[in-house]
C-alpha cells in the first residue's frame, strides 16, 4: 500500500518541506514477497507461474496485509520480459486488470511503450517513448495504477 504524500510549506519562504517517509523492509523468497513498513504492517504477495530462467515471468497468486487474505479473483497483475543474448532488455510485458473495472497493457520494444486499455476515465491508447514501467500499488486487495 502507498503511503500518504504530505507536502507542508513554511509561511514567507515557499520552501518546501518533505515529512521523512519510514524505510520499507522487502524480502524476496523466491515465488513469496513480504513487504513490511515503519509500523509493523505486513503485505505478502505470493507468485504463481513464475520463471526466472528461462522467460522471467510471473503472475500474482495472492494478496494478503497484515494476514487478512484478499480476494483478487477478478484482479490479475502479469509480467514477463525478455533480455538478448548481450543482456539487453527486448521486450517487456505487463499487465493489469482490477475489480473496479480496469484493464491495462504495457508494451515495451524497440525503444517505445505502447499502453492500451481501458479505465474509468475511458480508453487508453499512448504511444511513449524509451522504457516506461506501469507503478502497481494496492489498496484494500486491489490493485491501481499509474506509469
Amino acid at each position: 500500500d502507498t503511503l500518504p504524500s504530505i507536502i507542508t510549506t513554511t509561511s514567507t519562504t515557499s520552501k518546501i518541506k518533505m515529512p521523512k517517509i519510514p524505510a520499507l523492509k522487502f524480502v524476496d523468497s523466491d515465488n513469496i514477497i513480504t513487504a513490511t513498513d515503519a509500523a509493523g504492517n505486513v503485505t505478502q504477495i505470493i507468485l504463481k507461474d513464475k520463471d526466472r530462467k528461462h522467460q522471467l515471468k510471473a503472475d500474482v497468486k495472492s494478496l494478503s496485509y497484515n494476514g487478512q487474505n484478499s480476494d483478487i479473483n477478478k484482479s490479475l497483475f502479469h509480467f514477463d520480459w525478455l533480455y538478448d543474448k548481450k543482456n539487453n532488455l527486448q521486450v517487456l510485458t505487463q499487465q493489469i486488470q482490477s475489480k473496479k473495472d480496469f484493464n491495462i497493457l504495457s508494451v515495451y520494444g524497440l525503444n517505445k511503450t505502447l499502453i492500451t486499455g481501458k479505465d474509468v476515465n475511458g480508453k487508453i491508447s499512448k504511444l511513449l517513448n524509451g522504457l516506461v514501467l506501469l507503478k502497481v500499488t494496492t489498496s484494500k486487495g486491489d490493485f491501481n495504477w499509474s506509469y
